[in-house]
């Protein structure tokens, strides 16, 4: 049975009338899946040069094993961004004489044959059979990638099981992400070491490796409970998601801005009832880590701050930018009826604006905990906030007035380029690139805090005259509105 199946999607597959499109993506997809194992087969059998010469104080092995939790982590969080839900259209089966648990069966097995399972294979195996096998046995060696192997499995099937639960819910995952950067955090500070453990578990699998066989549980545990996740949700109701009479929340907020509150607060919902925007928006929570990439001690106390201050324009304005820059598109289906409404050109952007100032506001007010490293992050994060709504948000606004291709908002994000244009591409030249370089030219000719000062007020002045601002992008709008529709109207 799982055979048909996979027969079916495969007849599915080339009698579908996007066939060309599909195709096209699909070798691109295999071309970048065959670059990324190649690369990870370069890495697996070089793993060793690679620790001597970054660590060339430290034993091979202790490096290894204290990376490999870490690796597991960020395989976690890759995951969960672009790993997708297995699409079977088993909606034509349900009434057929077909045993549920084979249609279940199929929707356990198919994640298997994921590339990010693929990747720990071509990059740990050859260093362990060149390495550890020659300071131990085989079985032991054999023992350490079966644990390998069931940290791989937990975190494919805990990132499906967490993916269904979390649709809906965003709260579920603003939460994760919290609890992710708290963890972050500590880590940051020295408070804890992910290293010492990491290298602590696996020390000991090379020492007993009967503890293997422990790693096993977990593993079995959440595939079981994604499987019983399953079972009782493989319905129609379900599949669609349609849940007659609740509400998920109340969007009276935005809703007492007027009528730009209410299109900002109907923007919300399309969000959070759509598999791609909702997917586009929880992509942009990643990048909240940043800071701890880009802000260093050093800089902040030498008053360094050109590209801090590109970290936190780009921290601050991401969610605007990721999902601004196919503002239009996402209401490519009722674009034609939008556009025959009552509702004025003046609201419709309004509204977009209000949706976008709200998601700066909220982003600068979760990465407030950054101010525990250095109070003079909280000067560049407010500043990055004051500029981006008065001058960022139009810009973006500006671009996506130049793209006319419609979005599927039930299709996923990952590693899906609909609605994706040149002026997608260059967004981020006159986006982030420009006030970094304003900076660098005002900190020169005065210093960098009157640099900040002088952005933040450039911000407050085009908030001011966001009304002119609107002006503008009305007139840029109504240049291209019937390419814009002609464009919506095409099947992409």
């Amino acid at each position: 049975m799982l055979f048909t199946f996979i027969r079916h999607q495969w007849l599915g597959f080339w009698r579908s009338k996007g066939k060309g499109r599909d195709l096209g993506i699909q070798l691109v997809m295999g071309f970048l899946i065959l670059y990324i194992t190649t690369t990870a087969l370069f890495v697996g059998f070089n793993l060793d040069r690679l620790i001597i010469e970054f660590f060339p104080d430290k034993s091979v092995f202790a490096v290894f094993n204290g990376l490999l939790l870490y690796y597991f982590a960020l395989d976690f969080l890759m995951r969960f961004q672009l790993q997708d839900l297995p699409a079977l259209a088993i909606v034509p089966y349900l009434h057929l004489r077909i045993p549920k648990e084979k249609i279940l069966a199929f929707l356990q097995l198919r994640p298997l044959f994921s590339v990010f399972n693929l990747i720990p294979f071509f990059i740990f195996t050859p260093f362990i059979l060149s390495e550890i096998s020659l300071i131990s046995d085989t079985l032991t060696a054999s023992m350490y990638l079966f644990a390998l192997l069931c940290l791989v499995l937990w975190n494919n099937y805990a990132v499906l099981y967490l993916k269904r639960i979390a649709t809906g819910r965003l709260w579920l995952m603003v939460t994760g992400f919290f609890l992710a950067g708290i963890a972050v955090l500590l880590e940051y500070l020295g408070i804890y070491h992910l290293s010492g453990v990491s290298d602590f578990v696996f020390s000991s699998v090379l020492s007993y490796p009967w503890i293997a066989v422990l790693f096993a549980l977990p593993a079995l545990m959440i595939f079981r409970i994604n499987g019983n996740y399953l079972r009782h949700h493989l319905y129609i109701e379900e599949i669609a998601g349609k849940r007659k009479g609740t509400k998920l929340f109340s969007l009276n907020f935005p809703a007492s801005f007027g009528l730009p509150g209410k299109l900002a607060a109907l923007e919300i919902k399309l969000i959070l009832r759509n598999k791609r925007p909702r997917a586009t928006v929880s992509k942009s929570l990643i990048f909240i880590f940043y800071g701890f990439i880009f802000y260093k001690q050093k800089e902040l106390d030498a008053n360094q701050f050109g590209l801090l201050f590109f970290a936190a324009i780009f921290m601050v304005g991401n969610i605007s930018t990721i999902y601004g820059q196919f503002m239009f598109g996402w209401q490519g289906e009722e674009f034609d009826g939008l556009m025959t409404s009552k509702m004025t050109l003046k609201d419709f952007f309004r509204g977009k604006l209000l949706l976008m100032t709200i998601w700066t506001a909220l982003f600068t007010l979760i990465l407030t905990p950054y101010g525990f490293l250095n109070p003079k992050i909280l000067l560049l994060h407010f500043t990055a906030c004051l500029y981006y709504i008065g001058v960022g948000n139009v810009v973006v606004l500006y671009f996506a007035t130049l793209n006319n291709k419609k979005i599927e908002l039930s299709k996923g994000a990952s590693m899906n380029w609909q609605g994706v244009s040149a002026s997608t591409m260059v967004l981020a030249l006159p986006l982030i690139i420009l006030p970094v370089g304003l900076y660098y030219l005002f900190s020169w000719i005065s210093t960098p805090y009157i640099a900040l000062y002088i952005l933040a007020g450039i911000g407050l002045a085009a908030l001011l005259l966001q009304g002119y601002a609107i002006k503008l992008l009305i007139q840029a709008f109504n240049y291209r509105k019937y390419k814009i529709t002609e464009g919506f109207r095409q099947n992409s």
